[in-house]
């Protein structure tokens, strides 16, 4: 291969696989912000990034420098310290078969560190089993998680070869220091190399620092150097008109489906009955809820935008919806307390909720979210929204303010209903504090609120330790001289780490335990309101907090994928996704994989928030894995977050922003096979893997959990894409459940091997099928069910169900299942299809198909083409990637059926050429029609 320095301009159509999964080149493509990413058949091999550990090992990447402008293959970047900000100079140039790198970083003074370097991130799904040599010394990645330390030594080469004979090599002039670790400890499915310039520990960091070396591959790297980027119509984007309504009768309307059972509250209360959900009128049925969140104005329409949307919504088959981030637009501001509601937005919230329950959407809520509290109504350090969260759980002053606004909130007689919120079955569940888990907010308490806390927390260690000396040996030297709980001189830990911090989780679980008690008395009593109770739905983990969990009605939870990271400021550009821009499929991690775990397998189990944020190129495939892997796992309720912000977006087209489907058809066409995958298509798992517990030993904090385990709950979520998993407090697990102890069985689930020998022994038992071809090494796992597949290194996934086939393609490769087959794409894609009628897809006369490639806003700027660091939204029209996938479907009679390519709306475009080929439909779905984007395909018999 011939090697060029180039700008992307010029190659945009093989750049953006890191995002977008097209074929290119083997690249190393050096970003405006300083990485230099290694791609290779469609795939990212490596990420380099500059980066350094402070003493103490506080980790920090190197940003792009917005304040210097960029010149030629030169990188300004910062990196944020303690001390103040490094710069650092990064000059990319091209090498035979690769790229040579130069840094010069630059402290702002004396800054203590452990390391300065630049960090290579390896996907374990690319890189397991293959052989690394620095010197004469040779090793390999393993399959299995073992030592997190895998090499480190000083050189001047380093190389590692894949499977599969793709070489990498790192090369420098002078002696360095190489580290391979293995990441997979903390939950991540990463390698790490790192290039070190410095290393030490905590040492006195001063002077400029230079780290230079190549990096070369076989096949050989054609450096690229990457520039922004704005999207615009044209040969690889096509305008995708947007309506934000539905047209009834449409094949986008699912009403006829049965998703929903109107109105809501006709069967009586939702209630909490074992691990599900029932209706009181209908015991022994189980119920199950799948919605969206509004949020802020969005909740406040006047009527008769209220009516449309709750049609709109009904349509997509959602039958609930989380009524969030209410209280500021409820509240009005010139009101002395934060109690008084404006009268017309009571007004159309209340007509909102009286229009949903008509169409059978059951509502849910929490008592506070973001409500702005006044002064008077709170303590010192508790006015703010995540210092009233901990407020309420010690002040009875604030706990006084949370439960007046409960009754006047949903005390209050909805003149639509004719009944208070507190007394409507359309209510299906209640959470009291939204995200309030004190562990959230240790490290931030303040004023009253963390003298309260100190305060109990002394008398915690009094009554559990008895005298100081026992403390101190239990504490070991992390207890102070001067510290003596029985004068109330220990002060509240700033985090969960170690022996204190295990005491501190077992000590925040029994005050948040006595706020739950607390609050459940007096909705129950004081208001008689009978809904299912939750609480404490992000984000601190541990097990402390499950038994917790397990006293609730049933357990939420929170999730984000590619959440955005503001580079710059809070809520404002630029910004890029929390997990890299990649694809949870190529990752084998979907949100639900880190949350499976904290379900308590006795209680029912909701996910009140999640999203695959905007403008993650892969966000296709978000409600397929979500909407199937929630009913593997058995689920009760799921609301994606969120339908909108603005009632702006639900009159009108808008351009699309982070969260909001209903500016988001990519999203939204994700989202309503998430619906019926969970209503409706996917059969819960066939065996169950528990991780018991006593909560008795959970809570006496360190002396049950002394190595710090307060922090987490284990290796094991990836047991998730195969069977059910939960754990069990004080309950023994069901027949023929796995039923691993939390210490002290024959298999250790906090191991690094705990996923593969549990698998063993699913297999052992007879448990999984003899063909389930799961594989950890491979990055492949098949649900015991045979219906859900997920391939990292392909980068697919698949549904099989009867109703619904699905197939997404991170790398746009082929994939089938086994009515459906797609061919090779040119990007990333997501083809779905499903009944609309009781039949199964192979024989069903009505058929919907979405074939969903990537969607943007015109005038979108990103500052690399791999579309990962946002830089200005753009607006309207929206920008649908130009893909087409040629789509086979086996069907019974397949010369009866016709396809239809249809609007967002659902009307019906035209007629689309379709061919019988070896007894199976065959047709081409483009995402480009006439020189305008289509998304949707209707597929009838005649």
């Amino acid at each position: 291969m011939s090697l060029k320095l180039t700008s992307t301009a010029l190659l945009a159509s093989c750049l953006v696989a890191a995002c977008v999964g097209a074929q290119p080149a083997e690249s190393a493509l050096w970003t405006p912000d300083g990485r230099l990413l290694i791609n290779h058949g469609g795939a990212t091999l490596a990420t380099g990034t500059a980066a350094l550990f402070e003493a103490g090992w506080a980790g920090h990447d190197a940003g792009m420098d917005s304040s210097v402008p960029a010149t030629g293959a030169t990188r300004s970047l910062k990196i944020a310290t303690g001390r103040g900000e490094v710069k650092v100079s990064a000059t990319a140039s091209a090498v035979a078969g690769g790229a040579k790198l130069a840094y010069r970083f630059t402290p702002p003074g004396e800054v203590p560190v452990n390391s300065v370097h630049v960090a290579w991130n390896l996907p374990a799904s690319a890189w397991i089993g293959a052989t690394w040599e620095s010197g004469d010394k040779r090793g390999t990645l393993p399959a299995t998680l073992g030592e997190t330390g895998l090499f480190g030594a000083k050189g001047t080469a380093l190389a590692l070869t894949t499977t599969g004979g793709v070489k990498l090599s790192f090369v420098a002039e002078e002696p360095v220091n190489f580290l391979i670790q293995d990441d997979r400890q903390w939950g991540v499915q990463n390698f790490t190399v790192r290039v070190i310039g410095l290393l030490g520990d905590g040492v006195a960091w001063r002077d400029p620092l230079a780290l230079a070396f190549t990096v070369t591959g076989q096949p050989a790297l054609e450096l690229v150097v990457d520039e922004p980027v704005t999207l615009k119509a044209g040969p690889d984007w096509v305008e995708l008109p947007v309506s934000v309504d539905l047209e009834p009768g449409s094949a986008l309307d699912f009403r006829p489906l049965g998703l929903l059972d109107a109105p809501a509250g006709k069967h009586g209360w939702v209630q909490a009955v074992g691990d599900r959900l029932e209706f009181t009128g209908q015991p022994g049925r189980a119920v199950k809820l799948y919605g969206i969140n509004f949020c802020f104005s969005a909740l406040y329409l006047d009527h008769a935008l209220a009516d449309k949307v709750a049609d709109r919504l009904a349509m997509t088959g959602y039958n609930t919806l989380r009524i969030h981030h209410y209280e500021s637009n409820l509240v009005r501001g010139d009101a002395a307390d934060s109690l008084t509601f404006d009268a017309d937005k009571l007004d159309r919230l209340d007509y909102f909720v009286a229009a949903l329950a008509k169409r059978g959407i059951y509502v849910t809520t929490d008592l506070f979210v973001s409500r702005p509290i006044r002064e008077a109504e709170t303590v010192d350090g508790g006015r703010g929204m995540d210092d009233y969260k901990t407020a309420v759980l010690v002040s009875d002053k604030a706990r006084a303010n949370l439960k007046a606004f409960a009754r006047a909130f949903l005390g209050h007689v909805n003149p639509y209903t004719g009944k208070a919120l507190a007394n409507d079955p359309a209510l299906c569940s209640l959470s009291l504090v939204n995200e309030g888990a004190a562990g959230n907010f240790l490290g931030r308490m303040s004023g009253e609120v963390r003298r309260l806390f100190a305060e109990r927390f002394n008398a915690w260690l009094v009554k559990r330790y008895g005298t100081r000396a026992t403390l101190a040996a239990a504490w070991g030297d992390k207890l102070a001289a001067d510290q003596d709980p029985a004068k109330g001189t220990v002060p509240l830990p700033r985090d969960l780490q170690g022996k204190v911090g295990a005491d501190c989780a077992a000590f925040l679980a029994e005050v948040h335990l006595a706020f739950y008690e607390d609050m459940k008395q007096f909705l129950r009593t004081d208001l008689k309101c009978p809904a299912p109770l939750t609480d404490i739905n992000a984000w601190t983990e541990n097990w402390p907090n499950q038994a917790l969990r397990a006293k609730f009605d049933y357990v939420d939870n929170h999730a984000y994928w590619d959440h955005p990271q503001f580079l710059e400021g809070d809520w404002r550009l630029p910004s890029r996704g929390w997990s890299g821009g990649g694809s949870a499929t190529v990752a084998t991690n979907p949100l639900h994989v880190d949350r499976a775990i904290t379900q308590v397998l006795d209680r029912p189990f909701g996910f009140s928030e999640y999203n695959y944020a905007n403008p993650n190129s892969y966000r296709a495939e978000s409600g397929p894995l979500t909407g199937a892997y929630a009913a593997l796992q058995g689920w009760d309720a799921v609301w994606r977050f969120a339908y909108s912000h603005d009632q702006g977006n639900l009159a009108a087209p808008k351009a699309s922003n982070y969260f909001d489907m209903a500016t988001d058809p990519n999203l939204l066409a994700s989202d309503r096979f998430a619906a019926l995958l969970f209503l409706r298509d996917v059969a819960p798992a066939r065996n169950t893997v528990s991780l018991g517990a006593r909560s008795a030993d959970i809570l006496t904090g360190s002396s049950y959990l002394p190595d710090g385990l307060a922090s987490g709950l284990g290796q094991l979520g990836r047991i998730s894409l195969v069977s059910r998993l939960g754990c069990r407090i004080d309950s023994a697990g069901a027949k023929g459940e796995l039923a691993l102890p939390l210490k002290g069985g024959a298999i250790d689930p906090r191991g690094k091997d705990a996923v593969e020998k549990v698998l063993a022994a699913l297999r052992a038992g007879g448990n999984l099928p003899a063909g389930n071809p799961t594989d950890v090494a491979k990055g492949l796992y098949v649900s015991d069910t045979g219906q859900l597949r997920i391939e990292g290194q392909a980068g697919l996934f698949t549904v099989d169900t009867p109703g619904c086939q699905a197939i997404f393609s991170a790398h746009g490769q082929p994939g089938a299942t086994s009515v459906m087959s797609l061919g090779a794409s040119k990007s990333t894609i997501g083809v779905f299809a499903a009944s609309l009628s009781a039949e199964p897809v192979a024989r069903a006369p009505r058929l919907l198909l979405a074939h969903v490639p990537d969607v943007q806003a015109s005038g979108r700027r990103f500052a690399e083409h791999a579309l990962l660091t946002l830089q200005a939204w753009g607006d309207l029209p929206l920008l649908v990637r130009d893909v087409r996938t040629e789509i086979t479907l086996k069907l019974v009679e397949p010369a009866r059926y016709m396809v239809f390519a249809l609007a967002l709306s659902g009307a019906r475009l035209g007629e689309v050429k379709a061919t019988v080929r070896d007894g199976a439909l065959v047709f081409e779905a483009s995402s480009r029609r006439e020189d305008k984007g289509v998304l949707y395909y209707e597929i009838t018999r005649g």
